[in-house]
């Protein structure tokens, strides 16, 4: 490529581009285009990341897990004795919250606005079951310690924000009828959507036979 008078550039086809000046990109408007770019593709990703969890949350393994932590309560069930496999799938899913937004992989103001209540009503339909685990010594003394620290959190946030999410016994009792309701129905449609519907033909299906030749 040639430059003429500083003017005009002529490539090595012969096409004349004809420029008022040669103008070099301001370093600090790059920089900023780029650092703006780079804060949007993360806020993308970041909420592609939330919504997973979220949808993770929301999975029929989960469900089954919390329909099952339910109903052991809604029975009487000594807090000692709950389901350990249930109470093992919904403690363990918080427990990965805590990490992934104490190092940074989540934001942790996302997570609170997309999971702060189910975050808090977890722990405190946990809380008496893993204090008991902890006393008989079946688990380590802080299990669950940064389930505990999360939904603490939770709450803090929620009072900078001057919101609050009840989590006392008289409210949980009185939400569980209808969550397990809710559970129950969102089962039967993650049940219905795996059925693959048949229709068997009403009469004989014709056959053809084709014979091999030699």
């Amino acid at each position: 490529m040639k430059l003429q008078h500083g003017r005009s550039v002529i490539d090595r086809s012969g096409f004349r581009v004809v420029l008022d000046r040669i103008e070099r990109p301001d370093p600090g408007h790059h920089l900023h285009s780029i650092y703006r770019q780079l804060r949007l593709q993360r806020s993308v990703a970041a909420i592609e990341q939330i919504e997973s969890l979220s949808n993770e949350w929301g999975s029929e393994r989960m469900y089954r897990a919390y329909r099952a932590v339910l109903l052991a309560i809604e029975a009487g069930t000594d807090p000692g004795d709950l389901p350990e496999g249930a109470v093992a799938i919904i403690g363990d899913y918080w427990q990965k919250m805590e990490y992934l937004t104490r190092t940074g992989k989540v934001d942790a103001r996302m997570l609170h606005d997309a999971l702060s209540a189910q975050v808090q009503t977890s722990w405190a339909r946990l809380r008496p079951t893993v204090l008991a685990w902890r006393e008989q010594g079946t688990y380590r003394s802080d299990m669950y310690k940064e389930f505990e620290s999360l939904a603490a959190t939770m709450a803090l946030m929620d009072a900078k924000r001057g919101l609050s999410h009840r989590t006392d016994d008289e409210y949980l009792a009185a939400r569980m009828p209808g969550l397990i309701a809710q559970i129950r129905d969102g089962l039967q449609i993650e049940e219905a959507l795996r059925a693959v519907p048949v229709q068997l033909a009403s009469g004989p299906i014709p056959v053809t036979v084709v014979r091999e030749t030699a």
